[in-house]
């Protein structure tokens, strides 16, 4: 694991231990099943998807905000030929967050990920990719919906005996609208650029949009979750398509309803970094 993975895994822990000093925490603990497909090059393969993943929250100062994410994700491709592409994801975040006011929130993130592959086809072959992520976020609301904003900036190295980096930069948008204090509906969305180093003449653009849906059941800590996503990748005259869809339950504690923990607790999200700059 290299160093910078392990600052926001550090700095997460200690929020953790240090929040009863500062005030009661928010966050939640989640696990998500699912499945993908993917078309890539007219290869095409469908995946089961497991997802976890741990969020604390605390108020380190009046009207700042330090939450940390860990997210662990297990995804397994099956291709043609008895081809078998596993992949092990294991992502840190740290977030610093600023509200002057009830209607407004502004800060930064930084993100490590460390996504293990191995290929099994007769023999097993083992690499790693690792991403360092940091950019700024912010989020506006307006009575039942919020907005909410990322961009930044991600290095992207695959480990194949000597590193190649990637340079890519991103925009993420997403639309929360609360019809009840227990009910949160999202549209999101995504755009990307990367490039690998020593040809950015030849840079990869990827889309994605998406739609979300939690419930939490009433007078209960838990959750019902689910979201789908397409993405489409494209370089020159060729393109590939991802479909993904997960479906979960979320144990919340610190707040007492999705719209609070909305305004008042753990409520930024890590980059989701595959498929953007992932394989």
């Amino acid at each position: 694991m290299p160093p910078l993975f392990k600052a926001p895994l550090a700095l997460g822990l200690l929020a953790i231990s240090c929040a009863p000093a500062f005030a009661d925490p928010s966050g939640f603990v989640s696990l998500a099943l699912g499945g993908g497909h993917r078309d890539q090059l007219g290869y095409v393969s469908d995946a089961p998807v497991l997802e976890g993943r741990g969020t604390i929250a605390v108020d380190v100062a009046p009207n700042w905000l330090l939450q940390a994410d860990v997210v662990a994700q297990y995804r397994s491709y099956f291709y043609p030929g008895d081809l078998n592409r596993q992949f092990f994801d294991l992502t840190g975040a740290l977030h610093m967050a600023y509200r002057p006011s009830e209607q407004v929130l502004i800060g930064g993130f930084f993100q490590q990920e460390s996504d293990r592959e191995v290929r099994i086809s007769g023999n097993s072959t083992e690499r790693t990719h690792f991403r360092t992520t940091f950019g700024a976020e912010g989020q506006l609301y307006l009575d039942r919906v919020t907005l909410y904003g990322q961009a930044g900036f991600v290095r992207n190295t695959l480990d194949l005996g000597a590193p190649y980096p990637e340079i890519g930069t991103f925009a993420a948008g997403q639309l929360r609208y609360f019809p009840t204090d227990d009910l949160r509906v999202d549209l999101h969305g995504m755009v990307a650029k990367v490039s690998r180093d020593g040809a950015p003449s030849n840079p990869i653009h990827t889309v994605r949009i998406g739609i979300g849906l939690e419930y939490q059941v009433p007078e209960m800590p838990m959750s019902l979750f689910a979201s789908a996503d397409h993405l489409t990748t494209y370089w020159q005259d060729q393109s590939d398509l991802d479909y993904r869809a997960v479906a979960g339950l979320r144990f919340n504690f610190g707040t007492e309803s999705l719209f609070a923990r909305d305004r008042t607790g753990a409520s930024l999200d890590p980059v989701q970094q595959y498929p953007f700059f992932g394989h």
